[in-house]
């Protein structure tokens, strides 16, 4: 058997409020003992990533997604970069994460950021935490890029949507979670300018997606959250739901795949429930 440190890696995609399925995956795995040794994101893969890798509970990240990130960041003022600089995120990890840094996260974490200067992608796994979460989550155009150092970054997904290729060769089996299906269109939905572009940023992250994919020994990819925008706060349950649904479908498959490899079977005292609507 081939030496690498761990035996389940778990890549995140970018998606924005579609990330909340990634917290279905994860529902679904611990419900299942499983649980990654190392995780890779981009965007809201970074932000559920992160919160993860952290420590937190799964309803407690729930939670965070229904409150914070994509769906509060919104301030309609008018930089010149971009609408917001997206330090409401930044201030609301703060209060999950208070220790800033990659090393004291229980589970080791790589994150995606496209460098706008230098044009290339940027794995990052060390050093401090949450500007570059913030940095992985700027989506071009909406959120302003951050600045770390004397470097200028932005989402991750303009280069790679699922940036695994960092812990492809440390894992045994890699599992990626892609929000961001394609799926064919019927000309009259390209009846306008913002649809045709909104069908051409989809069209590039399908494409700078698909080596991820192909780098995968298993893909966690409903289909059916194509029905949902980026930006749509109002059905996360939904998009939680189906990640969970579609995860528990691949679990006989996963766990073939982790048979005979010494990974280490995860019980928690009580899997968690999903948090009520009115909660």
């Amino acid at each position: 058997m081939e030496n690498k440190p761990y035996v389940l890696g778990l890549g995140l995609s970018g998606g924005g409020t579609r990330g909340a399925a990634h917290i279905g995956v994860l529902r679904a795995l611990e419900e299942a003992g499983i649980r990654p040794e190392i995780i890779s994101g981009t965007s809201a893969g970074a932000i559920i990533g992160g919160l993860y890798a952290a420590g937190c509970q799964l309803n407690d990240i729930y939670r965070f997604v229904e409150t914070s990130s994509f769906f509060k960041a919104f301030r309609l003022t008018w930089p010149d970069q971009g609408l917001t600089d997206f330090s409401y995120l930044t201030k609301q990890l703060e209060q999950w994460i208070p220790h800033n840094s990659f090393e004291s996260l229980r589970i080791p974490l790589q994150v995606g950021v496209a460098n706008l200067l230098s044009g290339e992608l940027e794995m990052i796994e060390s050093g401090p935490l949450l500007e570059v979460i913030q940095a992985a989550s700027c989506i071009p155009g909406v959120f302003k890029p951050v600045k770390i150092g004397d470097q200028l970054y932005t989402d991750g997904g303009v280069l790679s949507n699922l940036p695994v290729a960092g812990i492809r060769e440390r894992c045994h089996v890699l599992v990626g979670v892609n929000v961001m299906p394609l799926l064919p269109m019927k000309e009259a939905r390209l009846a306008g300018i913002l649809s045709i572009v909104q069908r051409s940023i989809h069209l590039n992250l399908a494409v700078n997606t698909r080596p991820s994919l192909e780098r995968c020994d298993l893909v966690i990819e409903p289909q059916e959250l194509v029905k949902y925008h980026i930006f749509d706060s109002k059905h996360v349950r939904e998009m939680h739901d189906l990640g969970y649904e579609y995860t528990q479908r691949m679990l006989p498959e996963l766990k073939l795949r982790l048979a005979g490899l010494p990974w280490q079977h995860f019980s928690s005292e009580k899997p968690q429930s999903p948090p009520d609507a009115s909660d």
